[in-house]
């Protein structure tokens, strides 16, 4: 019996399903629960949410059986061999911890960024889980070489969250590339690309670039879920949190307020209020490309459809099921 073809939807048409009355009321419906729901911790838990500790590489890879088990029962999928599993540093991929002369080089890197953003901005994102090579590494990529330049801490303030969602998936070497950060967030970022290579490996194309919203929308969706999940296995709300909080809130509203401004209806303030990590990081893009990212996009199509289809949507993507309401 021959594996049933996974259904894909072009970019064109899920910003086509989203501009529709309806579509926005869903959204303002999901970002109205999600602020509460970060809220609701914040107030609750504030900064006794346990993120856990900082996964090295080793730990991570630890960590990931668990979540496969978790992904593929829950996208009802087997048979699927499990990716490699690395880490990106400043320096390049690691393949196995580097001890005692690595923990030299990441001292060496945060002395350094911390005299150009300060130490409590630094602090705020180590605690988040964001690894100093890894910022080190952002703070190059946003072509911060000349470091003499006037505008440097507001350039690195503003995307000062840019590498928290630094992780990938290889599909051409079918491997996962991570950063170093704390439990909660490796969990997550592992799920999101396992999720990829799961699309992958069920056919999915993960190359073109226009089903790359309909891609990231599936994966956020089922990272939720598993978010969700975890949130209950460990007994510990972070996940949730992590997940609105890095992930869910800042991209669904900027999907919401560029639908709403394109159908010229009014953005309620009090449905954006509520602020989240990767606020700026979205409000850069918006600023940039005058659109959503991607990433916001197919969150937003997917979780609508969530809304009044179930998590179901995600199983039946794999199997070629799914269809739009």
């Amino acid at each position: 019996m021959d594996e049933p073809k996974p259904t894909v939807i072009a970019e064109k048409d899920i910003i086509s399903t989203l501009m529709h009355k309806e579509q926005v009321q869903r959204l303002e419906h999901i970002i109205a629960i999600d602020s509460q729901r970060l809220e609701d911790l914040r107030r609750i838990f504030g900064k006794r949410l346990d993120y856990g500790p900082k996964l090295g590489l080793d730990e991570a890879k630890q960590e990931f059986p668990g979540i496969k088990k978790e992904v593929d029962a829950f996208l009802e999928v087997k048979w699927i061999r499990q990716p490699e599993v690395y880490q990106q540093g400043f320096l390049g991929t690691i393949k196995e911890n580097k001890g005692l002369a690595y923990g030299y080089l990441h001292s060496g890197i945060l002395a350094c960024i911390g005299s150009f953003l300060g130490s409590n901005t630094l602090e705020y994102m180590l605690g988040t889980g964001i690894s100093g090579e890894a910022i080190l590494k952002g703070m190059v990529s946003l072509g911060t070489i000349a470091l003499g330049s006037a505008g440097l801490k507001d350039t690195l303030q503003e995307h000062r969250v840019r590498t928290l969602n630094e992780a990938s998936y290889d599909c051409l070497y079918r491997q996962i590339i991570i950063t170093s950060t704390r439990q909660v967030p490796s969990i997550i970022k592992l799920a999101h690309e396992y999720t990829h290579h799961v699309q992958g490996v069920k056919g999915i194309n993960l190359m073109e670039p226009k089903q790359k919203a309909f891609i990231e929308g599936h994966a956020r969706g089922t990272t939720r879920q598993l978010a969700l999940k975890y949130a209950m296995l460990k007994e510990n709300p972070a996940f949730i949190h992590c997940h609105i909080n890095l992930q869910d809130l800042a991209e669904l509203k900027s999907a919401y307020t560029w639908v709403s401004e394109k159908l010229g209806i009014k953005a309620y303030p009090s449905i954006i209020k509520a602020k989240a990590l990767m606020d700026a990081e979205e409000s850069y893009r918006i600023k940039e490309t005058k659109e959503p990212g991607q990433h916001a996009l197919g969150n937003a199509f997917f979780y609508a459809q969530e809304l009044v289809q179930g998590n179901s949507i995600y199983r039946d993507v794999l199997k070629g099921e799914f269809q739009v309401k």
